[in-house]
């Protein structure tokens, strides 16, 4: 009979161990656990796999490899920290919002509008004011909000935006001198702020066309005689970008 080294005996027990864990875990899918080689075994943490390798690849591999393996290791980790956290900071950018809306007339115009805005995936909570035509809303942490999906939902139910004011959740955003300043995926023009950096909660208003009233458009557009403030776009870094133009 073909007896087997200790190593090899390890690596067994190894894999019993970890298809006992496996069975075990009700919430681990059936397809997270697999093992690609003998030597190396994957296993999921919360949605990212993790390489555990075994002893009797390592005895295989010389001082070289083992190092090169852990570099690259080491190096893909922080390319997914950096990502996953840029990908929350911007999902957290917007925390909620002040409504207004033009040519409400009724009760059901105001829950024509509300049902419109609750389509929006990243609309957590909403709250009317028949009386002042505003709607207070929140926005889902774990979603990154659109302003224009806003825009074209009030649009859609037939009315049109007054004006919004939202709570933007800054972290070390920094203005340069020509009042520019990208946060997230993100571009923003702030009006009457500068040369400054932003942390925490800022309350701004949006002042793009169709974001108010078309007499206040024309004035700023006439006072700022910029491009990117008629159209709502500019260029950055040589490419076509969105620009949301903010007062705060």
């Amino acid at each position: 009979m073909h007896s087997m080294s200790s190593c090899q005996i390890c690596l067994v027990k190894l894999r019993i161990r970890l298809r006992r864990f496996h069975q075990c875990s009700p919430s681990t899918p059936s397809t997270a656990f697999s093992e690609i080689n003998p030597g190396i075994i994957y296993l999921p943490l919360q949605g990212i796999p993790v390489m555990v390798l075994t002893y009797a690849l390592l005895r295989q591999m010389s001082n070289k490899n083992i190092n090169y393996i852990l570099m690259n290791t080491i190096k893909n980790l922080i390319i997914l920290s950096i990502v996953l956290f840029a990908g929350k900071v911007s999902a957290q950018q917007i925390s909620s919002a002040e409504l207004q809306v033009t040519g409400l007339t009724c009760s059901m115009c105001s829950q024509a509008t509300e049902k419109s805005l609750k389509t929006l995936d990243f609309v957590g909570t909403i709250t009317p004011d028949l009386n002042k035509n505003l709607f207070a809303i929140t926005f889902k942490k774990d979603k990154a909000v659109n302003i224009d999906q806003i825009r074209k939902k009030v649009e859609d139910a037939g009315f049109s935006i007054g004006n919004l004011t939202a709570v933007f959740n800054f972290n070390n955003t920094k203005i340069d001198d020509q009042g520019l300043a990208v946060a997230g995926t993100n571009v923003y023009q702030f009006l009457n702020a500068k040369s400054q950096t932003l942390n925490g909660a800022v309350k701004a208003s949006v002042v793009d066309k169709n974001f108010i009233s078309g007499s206040s458009f024309k004035k700023k557009a006439a006072q700022l005689k910029s491009t990117s403030y008629a159209d709502g776009s500019g260029l950055v870094n040589g490419k076509k970008t969105r620009i949301y133009h903010l007062s705060i």
